[in-house]
């Protein structure tokens, strides 16, 4: 498991300091049910400890993180998400940070695209115009946080992880449709289990960051099969199966770049 070294002093934490502690320490103890007692007891101590340096925090905090149902997102994808990945990620952030502001891009122009392609589907065009509002708002939250850390925006080379996906993608409609849908379902669930992970291992200003963007993401995955089942009348669990596989290759087996898609670590793996 990867970890974050921190150490809490007994000295006044910061608000942001308390809001960090707070939240890791919640992700903990739910995260890890089974650990023992003793533990859950200290770590509940801490928790009151540092809420009374900054109860307003503290209570941002936990309302936040209890308010997150990430559950249906695991229960979608095929695999976690390697911890070689968030280790590497966490020594990547500029990296890290450019590829998810060009991935927000990439998410407002297929919603887009995909009300262009079938502008007969009213669900489908109310629900892909607030999505891709939604995704250009986390762009510009991405870009703002690269100007803030002098991080110059530019162009990367593209991840393989969408063109696997994209790669079979059936020609023919409803069939082309149908699957459109899953993999964007698919692309959203890894978006949204990697913030979940990688919060907790970040600094305050990321990890505050990726938590508000669970649940937009969250909801994302659902909007898109929610659309692949209104309109076909067969049923697409055949079909989920069948990208849920090529989706936990992409991620577990060996990917020479990194990037926020990319699969498991190479030793010599390219950042550029």
């Amino acid at each position: 498991m990867v970890t974050k070294s921190s150490s809490i002093s007994n000295r006044s934490l910061s608000s942001c300091d308390t809001y960090l502690a707070s939240y890791k320490l919640i992700i903990f103890i739910i995260r890890y049910p089974l650990f023992t007692h003793d533990f859950a007891i200290f770590s509940m101590h801490r928790l009151r400890t540092t809420a009374r340096s900054s109860k307003l925090a503290a209570f941002k905090c936990f309302n936040e993180f209890i308010l997150i149902d990430c559950q249906p997102v695991f229960d979608f994808l095929g695999c976690k998400t390697p911890d070689s990945w968030l280790e590497t990620a966490c020594k990547n952030i500029p990296i890290l940070l450019i590829n998810h502001c060009y991935l927000e891009q990439c998410a407002a122009r297929n919603a887009v695209i995909m009300m262009n392609r079938y502008p007969s589907k009213t669900d489908l065009l109310l629900s892909m115009s607030k999505l891709a509002r939604e995704e250009l708002i986390h762009f510009e939250r991405v870009l703002k946080i690269l100007n803030k850390r002098e991080i110059a925006y530019k162009a990367l080379k593209p991840s393989r992880y969408a063109g696997l996906l994209q790669a079979e993608v059936r020609k023919q409609e409803p069939d082309k449709f149908v699957d459109s849908m899953i993999v964007g379902a698919f692309i959203e669930a890894r978006s949204c289990e990697r913030f979940y992970h990688l919060a907790p291992l970040l600094d305050a200003e990321l990890t505050k960051f990726y938590t508000s963007l669970l649940q937009s993401e969250a909801r994302h995955f659902e909007d898109y099969l929610d659309l692949a089942k209104k309109y076909t009348q067969s049923d697409i669990s055949d079909r989920i199966d069948f990208f849920r596989e090529i989706e936990r290759n992409a991620i577990l087996s060996p990917d020479p770049q990194f990037r926020f898609h990319s699969g498991m670590p190479m030793s010599h793996q390219s950042a550029a």
